[in-house]
């Protein structure tokens, strides 16, 4: 199970096609989880908490990375692409926003503050 996040959080930020499974969409915050661990080098003794403010960038990150996802999967008509492709390009925005925060901000020690 992730534990930054979970799947009302990806459903609240888009709607999921129905095909989706909560299965694949666990498995993608779980694998979002472990590239953000692996990415910003968090020591193994992290311990996530919704309580701290700064905590919750990394669910924002690993909600917008299982977000984008489940976009992907849904199918989408040529009407709704155009909008479809703004959502994705908002999410990956989020998610970099996020990400270059936390680089700029040395994670491990910004998060411990």
């Amino acid at each position: 199970m992730p534990a930054w996040s979970n799947v009302t959080q990806v459903q609240a930020v888009v709607t999921v096609d129905a095909t989706v499974t909560t299965a694949a969409m666990t498995e993608w915050l779980e694998e979002a989880e472990g590239y953000v661990t692996d990415l910003l080098n968090l020591p193994t003794t992290f311990v996530f908490s919704a309580a701290k403010p700064k905590h919750l960038i990394l669910r924002e990150v690993v909600v917008m990375r299982a977000a984008i996802k489940a976009m992907q999967k849904g199918p989408t008509s040529v009407l709704t692409l155009d909008y479809a492709a703004f959502a994705a390009d908002i999410c990956r925005d989020i998610y970099n926003d996020c990400i270059g925060l936390l680089n700029e901000n040395k994670a491990a020690d910004f998060l411990e503050e």
